[in-house]
């Protein structure tokens, strides 16, 4: 996809991060949270210089969350700047969902912006749990976690070489899973988990922002069939996360009296062996 310079209304984007388990109370770290803070508005930056041809946009915390490492930042016309403006969240929208769904970084966005979207998750895991990031409050939340670092870091060197060709099929496809729901994370909008496949034992990354908290629960440690959308990074043919949209359960001991004798094999008698 070509960046072209389109309308959008001024708008606000919103990040919130989470803390890992082991810091005090979950919380997270304030120089880790004024560091991604910081990385998202460069990025704005970048995106304002680009759409509008010079800088036209000033970022305003409009709120800031108590007890949360959570922010929403407006976008508002610099006071020196008398031209119409072009809202600079669009482009970076249109990338974050892009780098998410494996499609890379859009073409044209600048190399600032870029950089930018691929530190934002940097530390995942580490540093801290895991963040969300979502624009008017829309209802598309995207989760800024490992996964999405892995895939940031990835679309930014092809950015940077140029190369967008992969030998295996990358992109999201809707498909059918069968596994066993294991290690839940239920923090924020999009809660987390993990399949692990019935066939081979394969683990792999789930979000599960479509289910409902109380049928996470019960149907932990079950083994179930999921209805999701299939992330493929084009370097395996498993997917790098599924986005489980729905889930049943599968019997765990199938009823198989009914085909009592139905396999019975009659074995030859020794006047029959010759």
């Amino acid at each position: 996809r070509k960046v072209g310079k389109v309308e959008h209304d001024l708008g606000k984007i919103s990040l919130k991060l989470f803390g890992l388990h082991n810091e005090k109370d979950g919380a997270v770290r304030a120089d880790v949270f004024a560091e991604k803070l910081k990385t998202l508005v460069n990025g704005l930056k970048a995106a304002d210089k680009y759409v509008n041809h010079r800088k036209s946009l000033e970022y305003v915390i409009t709120d800031l969350t108590y007890s949360s490492a959570a922010a929403v930042i407006d976008e508002v016309p610099s006071a020196r700047d008398r031209h119409d403006v072009v809202s600079s969240i669009g482009l970076v929208q249109d990338n974050i969902v892009s780098i998410y769904e494996g499609r890379g970084i859009v073409d044209g966005t600048p190399k600032r912006l870029a950089k930018a979207l691929a530190d934002i998750a940097n530390d995942a895991d580490n540093r801290f749990s895991h963040g969300e990031i979502s624009v008017d409050s829309d209802a598309e939340v995207i989760r800024l976690d490992s996964y999405f670092d892995r895939r940031a870091d990835k679309a930014y060197d092809a950015f940077l070489s140029g190369a967008q060709a992969t030998k295996l099929f990358s992109g999201t496809a809707m498909g059918k899973f069968d596994g066993y729901l294991k290690e839940v994370d239920l923090r924020g909008k999009i809660p987390s988990a993990k399949l692990i496949l019935t066939a081979g034992s394969v683990e792999l990354d789930c979000v599960c922002g479509s289910l409902a908290l109380e049928e996470i629960k019960e149907h932990l440690g079950q083994r179930i069939q999921v209805n999701a959308l299939a992330f493929y990074d084009g370097e395996s043919r498993l997917p790098e996360r599924l986005d489980i949209k729905s889930l049943k359960a599968v019997k765990a001991d199938p009823d198989l009296k009914k085909w009592k004798g139905a396999f019975d094999l009659q074995y030859p008698s020794e006047e029959d062996i010759w």
